[in-house]
C-alpha cells in the first residue's frame, strides 16, 4: 500500500442530509469528502529476480446514494482491499494476456 486517505464520515453525514433536504443531486458533493487508497506490487522469482508481473491501482470511494461505509473512515478502503484480493486471485489464474476487469466508480450495492 503506498497511499491511504480516509473517508470523511462527518462530511458524508452532511452530504446525506443535503441529499434528503435539498435535492438528490447533492450526492455529487460526496466527491469532496471521499477517500482513496493506492497499491503497487511486483511478483518475481526470488533467486533470479525475474519479474512475472507488476500491478498498480488507485481506488477511491464508490459513488452511492447511501452506504454505511460512507460513515466509517476506512470502510471503503477495506472494501477496496477485498476487491484487489479477488482481482489478484483472478490475475494469477488467468491465461497470459487476459485482461482483468477494473472496478467501476458507481455501485448500487448497499454496505
Amino acid at each position: 500500500m503506498i497511499e491511504l486517505n480516509p473517508t470523511s464520515p462527518k462530511g458524508n453525514a452532511v452530504v446525506t442530509l443535503l441529499k434528503f433536504a435539498v435535492t438528490p443531486f447533492m450526492g455529487f458533493a460526496a466527491y469532496l469528502t471521499k477517500g482513496n487508497m493506492a497499491i503497487e506490487g511486483k511478483v518475481s522469482d526470488s533467486s533470479s529476480r525475474r519479474a512475472y508481473f507488476q500491478f498498480a491501482d488507485n481506488e477511491c470511494d464508490k459513488l452511492t446514494f447511501i452506504n454505511l461505509r460512507d460513515y466509517q473512515p476506512y470502510g471503503h478502503a477495506a472494501n477496496s482491499m477485498r476487491y484487489w484480493a479477488r482481482q489478484f486471485e483472478l490475475m494469477t489464474r488467468s491465461p497470459r494476456g487476459w485482461k482483468v476487469k477494473d472496478s467501476g466508480s458507481v455501485t448500487l450495492r448497499f454496505n
